[in-house]
């Protein structure tokens, strides 16, 4: 066999992940099994098109409003930031995927920065048949990006979720092919004295791997699993909230990343034209009525899921955040965001932040994307200041080094 560079160490990396659950690639120097086992479950759901901020912002110190009363039954395992201040981010579809990272800008794929959920699959260990599962309604919105800034591929429709989740995945042959061709580079890159980095690249992805194949000789769960696509994407959501509910129950996963998005047309009364459309009503009053049809059969999804997780007493071991990626969909801007955080180790019933007079920028108690994000590091035991992971030859942090505070007000 002839002796790698480090081109053809790249090409054989990819070779050896294609079609497998790996870590991203360029990861942090640190071995797996000296990492902490990660203490719960976190679903992060975005709403491409945000919601109509006046019925789904909270009141001051309330958590009344139309969308939020559909989650009543758990307010009191439920925070709300309230106007997240973004003033570096810019606003539209595109710089929506930047909702889980601290980037402000990027195109549809790449991001200079990783996402919350892929920082927390690279620094714990999950004791689940998948370290994370990125999925979506539809195809090209990316939630999740990896060290390397690249966007994580996400599973779409109720069929790719459900395969992903309880399907046979690669078999263990295989697995095992892509494990001998990776220790083959390894064996070259340690015995040519090559640098430590590249090194600690291919550990990662040995001990990913090994990872891989043992839970290939584990069996899926056995259960009956009724859950059908009806053929439209937001209609399509109760079937894919379960198949996650499903699969955090089931101990498939741990970290789930979930994209709600269409453009077209959705099969409720009342409803003429296409989501994206409607999300441009220039304040006309009918198609702000048809818009508030979708969104609360959106929120009536949502809470339907934290309810169900709640029912299944593991919601006290699990955070759900849900984010509507705009604050405001007809102006499309991301400076008035507002987040939901339900799940344990949050004050019950909690209202954080207030707007202007206007509603349109955080005046009271204001929380960037970086304060929210160090405090949900803090609440899976992890610093965001003590995060390392190396992208472009620098050391990185999640916050990206801008300032970011813990906010206690929230925890218990």
């Amino acid at each position: 066999m002839k002796t790698l560079n480090r081109r053809d160490l790249i090409k054989s990396l990819a070779v050896c992940v294609g079609g497998v659950s790996m870590l991203p690639l360029f990861g942090a120097q640190q071995k797996r099994s000296a990492l902490a086992a990660l203490n719960k479950n976190v679903v992060m759901i975005s709403v491409g098109l945000g919601f109509l901020p006046q019925y789904f912002r909270p009141g001051k110190n309330s958590l009344n409003s139309r969308y939020l009363s559909f989650f009543e039954s758990v307010h009191d395992k439920m925070t709300i930031f309230n106007q997240i201040e973004q003033a570096e981010r810019l606003g539209g579809h595109r710089n929506a995927h930047s909702v889980f990272t601290c980037q402000s800008r990027f195109g549809k794929i790449h991001s200079p920065f990783i996402s919350l959920d892929q920082l927390l699959a690279l620094k714990t260990v999950q004791e689940t048949r998948h370290s994370y599962v990125a999925a979506g309604t539809r195809n090209n919105l990316n939630l999740s990006f990896g060290v390397n800034g690249l966007a994580v591929p996400s599973v779409v429709g109720v069929d790719g979720l459900k395969g992903r989740l309880f399907g046979a995945g690669v078999p263990t042959d295989e697995l095992e092919s892509k494990r001998k061709v990776l220790a083959e580079v390894k064996r070259q890159w340690g015995s040519e004295g090559h640098d430590k980095f590249y090194r600690s690249v291919l550990d990662e992805n040995l001990e990913a791997l090994d990872n891989e194949i043992k839970w290939s000789k584990v069996k899926p769960p056995e259960f009956e699993l009724d859950v059908k696509s009806v053929g439209n994407p937001i209609m399509d959501l109760s079937a894919q909230l379960e198949l996650i509910k499903l699969g955090l129950a089931k101990k498939q996963c741990r970290i789930v990343s979930f994209a709600i998005s269409h453009n077209g047309s959705i099969p409720l009364d009342g409803v003429h034209e296409g989501y994206h459309a409607l999300s441009h009503h220039n304040e006309q009053k009918e198609k702000m009525d048809e818009l508030a049809i979708i969104e609360t059969y959106v929120a009536e999804q949502l809470a339907k899921f934290v309810h169900d997780l709640e029912k299944l007493k593991i919601l006290d071991d699990t955070i759900v955040l849900i984010a509507g990626n705009m604050g405001d969909p007809n102006r499309h801007t991301m400076q008035d965001m507002s987040v939901i955080l339900a799940g344990g180790g949050f004050k019950p019933g909690t209202v954080y932040g207030e707007t202007d007079e206007v509603g349109h920028r955080a005046a009271v108690n204001k929380v960037t994307a970086n304060d929210y994000q160090a405090t949900l590091l803090h609440q899976f035991g992890l610093n965001h200041n003590e995060l390392i992971y190396h992208h472009g030859g620098r050391a990185q942090k999640l916050t990206n080094d801008r300032p970011a505070r813990l906010v206690k007000e929230i925890l218990v």
